[in-house]
């Protein structure tokens, strides 16, 4: 089957402008939430103690203070972590809520949730996973590197800075390939695993089966998402610009509370920063919802299954 994923783009605009249009701010604002989810010790400066000029007994102080430290920033280190994998978790099952509410217009987060958490932790596991493989395949060929680079006479001595002018366009090819690779599991994948129910596994499988059976349609498809993400990215720092526009008076406002009362005004800065992120997202939500409708409609194309109701 053939077809061009540029002629997608005015039904996608024609989707965005349904599901949106006449405004509801509501909606929107539901909505914006929804999308919102789909990305040295505190106060104290850490010094490495000198123990030429302390006592016995300074030094136990000093050792007890080390060990003190390292024990706080391990706990830091470890909440931190936990912080970010339970982000992590609830971004991977917003990005399947994001395509129900989307298919369905209407519908219900906490529904939403108990039908499509497995599916998030699904695709939450390979994303924890691919970025551990890729952690490995970037810093580990860096490491072995400059560790035969740090010796002296060898052969990467001499030929050091010829091996890295080589490596960098590699380097600059693996990206690409990355994510190209990411493109495709985004605007294909998930839609699978959200429209057959299906684990992240197979959803490449199948993903990558189609556009070995359709490579011309793929390699437009792909052409199409970084012209349109070039656009969009144009059109967010449009939106952002306006924004910031808009929010001088309030800039002002906070810059002279700050003068006045630092604590007052960092208490005051938190909230409304927070509100001001989700803020932004809902004004960006036609751009986010128009890329999602436009790899659902290649997707059909792709896969020839309907996912969208008209």
């Amino acid at each position: 089957m053939e077809w061009n994923a540029f002629d997608l783009i005015n039904p996608a605009i024609e989707k965005t402008k349904s599901l949106l249009f006449p405004i509801n701010a509501k909606y929107w604002f539901r909505l914006g939430f929804v999308s919102l989810f789909t990305g040295s010790n505190s106060g104290g400066s850490f010094r490495i103690p000198n123990f030429g000029g302390l006592s016995s007994r300074n030094k136990e102080i000093e050792l007890s203070s080390i060990k003190s430290n390292l024990g706080l920033t391990g706990l830091l280190i470890g909440f931190f972590g936990i912080f970010a994998l339970l982000l992590n978790f609830i971004s991977s099952v917003f990005n399947f809520i994001f395509i129900d509410a989307l298919v369905k217009k209407k519908y219900s987060i906490k529904q939403s949730w108990e039908e499509l958490k497995s599916l998030g932790f699904s695709f939450f596991l390979f994303r924890i996973l691919f970025g551990l493989i890729l952690i490995l395949l970037i810093t580990i060929p860096i490491l072995l590197f400059f560790l035969k680079f740090g010796q002296s006479e060898n052969i990467f001595t001499a030929l050091g800075p010829l091996i890295i002018l080589l490596l960098i366009p590699l380097f600059l090819i693996l990206i690409l390939l990355i994510g190209i690779f990411l493109s495709f599991v985004h605007h294909f994948s998930l839609v699978d695993m959200y429209k057959n129910k299906i684990r992240i596994t197979r959803a490449i499988k199948n993903t990558f089966r189609n556009i070995n059976l359709q490579k011309k349609e793929s390699l437009v498809f792909i052409l199409a998402t970084m012209v349109l993400g070039i656009a969009i990215n144009i059109l967010s720092l449009i939106v952002l610009f306006l924004i910031l526009l808009i929010l001088i008076p309030i800039g002002i406002l906070f810059y002279f509370i700050f003068l006045s009362n630092l604590i007052l005004g960092i208490i005051l800065s938190i909230p409304i920063l927070i509100f001001l992120i989700y803020f932004i997202n809902v004004a960006l939500l036609p751009l986010y919802s128009f890329m999602r409708y436009f790899s659902i409609l290649s997707y059909e194309k792709i896969y020839n299954q309907k996912v969208l109701n008209t």
